[in-house]
């Protein structure tokens, strides 16, 4: 399911963030390969590679939060999708909705709805199967909104996995200017 990948991209910055922590103080407990190479290398040696590794891995992180901004920004929605009785009210915005304020209410209506509370454990699909005959069509549009975004985005992966495109990788990289590690 899509919040789950999205929970993937999420950990695996904040991942990046503790090894960069850790590579900078040089403990170096997540990479054995690295520990077992540096283990020949003299202090100084040892301490500029380190930070050279801490600037690539922050490098990557900085790669991540820019690309996945969006999902960053739509995290309360993801939330709002996979556990609405504990997403905050003001969660649904426009373009998600027409009436922010309408929307709110809705919300804490529906997290009082005790009726609902049992299907949610049953698992979110078998939720907003029940949730678009029992709640105000606010939240389903909602929630249809978002997940026609998640669909989009799917389908397009998709198209790309499946495109019988096949480029000219020697060609390509021919074009391409080397550049040699520092």
């Amino acid at each position: 399911m899509l919040p789950d990948l999205v929970q993937s991209v999420f950990a695996f910055v904040n991942k990046l963030k503790l090894f960069k922590t850790h590579l900078q103080k040089g403990e170096l407990a997540h990479f054995p390969s690295l520990l077992k190479a540096s283990a020949q290398a003299t202090g100084a040696t040892r301490k500029k590679q380190t930070a050279r590794y801490a600037t690539l891995v922050e490098t990557l992180q900085e790669n991540f939060a820019t690309r996945f901004h969006d999902l960053h920004v739509k995290r309360p929605q993801i939330t709002f999708l996979v556990d609405p009785f504990n997403a905050e009210t003001d969660c649904l915005k426009a373009p998600l909705v027409k009436d922010e304020a309408v929307a709110e209410l809705e919300m804490i209506e529906l997290s009082e709805d005790d009726r609902l509370k049992p299907v949610l454990r049953e698992g979110t699909i078998e939720f907003w199967k029940t949730a678009n005959r029992e709640i105000p069509q606010c939240q389903t549009g909602c929630a249809q909104a978002t997940l026609n975004v998640w669909v989009n985005i799917r389908l397009e992966l998709l198209r790309v996995a499946t495109t019988e495109y096949k480029p000219d990788l020697r060609r390509i990289v021919q074009s391409k200017e080397c550049q040699k590690s520092h």
